[in-house]
């Protein structure tokens, strides 16, 4: 929310910021395509509309994640990619402790805060604080890939600049 000298509110979206309609419209058409059936391949379409300014962070299932300025972009690769955005968008709003929060999102992207991953070390370092975390959060809802049943879950965790821990892929549906 930005206010103008007359003490308007205008509201600053930063997915209109950065990305053109014309962009939107390309992400969109990458994202429902049925033609190209691997996301890597989606992904490297992504990463060419995008352009350089955003920093490619990593790929997941569903998802390509960016780094731009100070945030996190998410855009979706394929339609359960746009579910988990729109997953993710309402959870962090109910979780702002416990996830990295999503601070806009129309579905196909997710504009989100930039914590620092977490490593293995720290990942097993911190594994008593983090299922203290995750006991908390499923007496109320429902993850897939979070946990400790394997060492890659370290890639779903971070910390804030204050050292809070935080999820920071989606948690699912209410219990």
């Amino acid at each position: 929310m930005v206010f103008d000298d007359d003490d308007e509110v205008q509201v600053r979206s930063l997915i209109m910021e950065y990305f053109s309609e014309e962009m939107i419209k390309r992400l969109y058409y990458n994202a429902l395509r049925i033609d190209i059936e691997d996301n890597n391949d989606k992904a490297n379409i992504v990463s060419h509309i995008v352009g350089p300014e955003f920093e490619e962070l990593g790929t997941g299932t569903n998802r390509i994640a960016f780094k731009r300025g100070f945030y996190v972009i998410k855009i979706a690769l394929d339609r359960r990619g746009i579910v988990d955005n729109c997953t993710e968008f309402i959870r962090s709003q109910e979780l702002k402790e416990f996830c990295a929060i999503t601070y806009e999102s129309n579905g196909l992207i997710n504009v989100m805060e930039y914590v620092t991953l977490l490593d293995k070390d720290e990942f097993f370092m911190n594994e008593s604080q983090l299922k203290k975390m995750l006991d908390e959060l499923s007496k109320e809802y429902i993850f897939e890939d979070l946990g400790f049943a394997t060492a890659k879950n370290f890639a779903n965790y971070g910390k804030r600049d204050d050292n809070t821990l935080v999820i920071l892929d989606k948690c699912h549906c209410p219990v």
